[in-house]
């Protein structure tokens, strides 16, 4: 969307645990694709969730090195999904976890991976161009020195042809001149007015950039920023000289990796049943992944979250016909300590962050199930075995509960009855 969102409390965090950072808008104005715009990482995030991993404005975390992390990129299933016919390149094939622990550079053991893409092919008569905001795909790492790393896909016709040339030729923000390499045209720049470097790669009907937060201070593994970037630089040529590849799968072991994706959790079946009148395909997904998810208290916990919107013209910018839905999953080690934080949530000891815990009656799934009013909305909390499920709907002013309710029941119910377990 085109707006900013705060975000509220975090009800999955211990009891005192201090709100987290307000994210940044979800729309992307591209600076790092050199249109002049104002540059803004996307996040598109859950209330429950946290969909963003560090903050610009918070000194930079320590530095955390994770031996055998839980979380695994493995490559997609298939072939490339296709939009309109057309093959899109996937933004976490193009730099990957692997190649960046092989430069030396290590993810934020507490920070997350945003990935989204499509989660099937688009027929010609659904593939509506989106705006030149949107991305076919992108790929967020948060990196141990604090700052971030951010890989985003522009081609035709996802975008328009009028779109992607403008972006390739840049505008006043972006100095020098393109170089041509193997049969590409290749910029790496930094704008200091938004503390990022960037690196641009296109041909005709695409468009790759790399945009690198430069905010905290501190190296890149060994490497100061730009030097990194050079490092990346090959890495991008070779995903586009390969082609397009199916969207890599973030895996778990141990706990999490009994649970489904989320973004097959938010599958387009519970998004049809919540908004059964919407407009285009529920196609696009955005998930997030923690590489090392928290113990907090004595139960173990992981949470993985996923928002699902459609496929309409202009993208999130048309307010008429765009839609989105989004899933919290908080995996807890057992469904005793599942069953003890839900009771938490929807009975009379709920969190002093929580405005109201309003009951919802039939419940779904195992435990209670409860509307809970977070800042001015509502989300739907309840409870399958040792999973904790958060559903939030649509950015609204002020919408009331029985509003929200109405709303979310029927992704829920069509979320319990799908199961969450593999």
């Amino acid at each position: 969307m085109d707006q900013q969102r705060a975000e509220p409390p975090n009800p999955w965090a211990p009891v005192g645990t201090p709100p987290p950072t307000p994210p940044k808008p979800r729309t992307l104005l591209i600076t790092g694709l050199s249109i002049g715009l104002a540059a803004l990482l996307v996040v598109g995030a859950g209330v429950f969730g946290i969909k963003y991993f560090t903050s610009r404005h918070q000194p930079p975390a320590e530095a955390q090195q994770v031996e055998e992390s839980a979380l695994r990129q493995v490559p997609g299933d298939g072939q490339p999904l296709k939009f309109g016919g057309t093959a899109l390149y996937d933004a976490c094939s193009v730099i990957t976890i692997d190649q960046l622990t092989g430069l030396g550079v290590s993810l934020d053991a507490k920070g997350g991976v945003t990935h989204e893409h499509l989660d099937g092919d688009v027929p010609p008569d659904a593939a509506v161009a989106q705006s030149a905001t949107d991305s076919a795909s992108y790929c967020t790492y948060a990196l141990s020195n604090g700052n971030s790393l951010r890989v985003s896909v522009h081609q035709t016709p996802f975008n328009t042809a009028a779109d992607l040339a403008f972006l390739q030729t840049g505008g006043t923000r972006r100095p020098g001149t393109p170089r041509s390499e193997d049969g590409l045209s290749l910029i790496q720049w930094n704008d200091a007015e938004s503390t990022t470097q960037h690196i641009d790669v296109w041909k005709p009907d695409l468009l790759i950039n790399v945009y690198i937060d430069t905010y905290n201070p501190g190296p890149y593994g060994t490497m100061d920023v730009q030097t990194f970037a050079t490092a990346l630089e090959p890495l991008v040529k070779s995903a586009i000289s390969k082609g397009p590849t199916a969207p890599v799968r973030h895996v778990y072991s141990g706990l999490l990796g009994k649970v489904k994706n989320p973004c097959e959790v938010m599958s387009r079946t519970a998004f049809r049943k919540t908004f059964p009148a919407h407009a285009g395909e529920a196609a696009m997904t955005e998930g997030t992944f923690y590489p090392a998810p928290p113990s907090q208290g004595p139960e173990w916990e992981g949470q993985i979250s996923c928002e699902r919107h459609n496929v309409v013209p202009n993208g999130d910018l048309n307010k008429a016909e765009y839609r989105e839905l989004h899933v919290s999953l908080s995996v807890r080690e057992n469904e005793q300590a599942a069953g003890e934080h839900n009771t938490q949530l929807c009975g009379l000891t709920s969190r002093p962050d929580i405005v109201e815990a309003v009951a919802v009656t039939p419940s779904v799934g195992t435990g209670r199930t409860c509307m809970l009013k977070i800042g001015t909305d509502w989300t739907l909390q309840f409870q399958l075995g040792q999973v904790s499920v958060s559903l939030r709907g649509p950015l609204a002013e002020n919408p009331t509960q029985d509003e929200r309710r109405e709303l979310l029941l029927p992704a829920a119910q069509a979320i319990a009855e799908a199961g969450l377990i593999r």
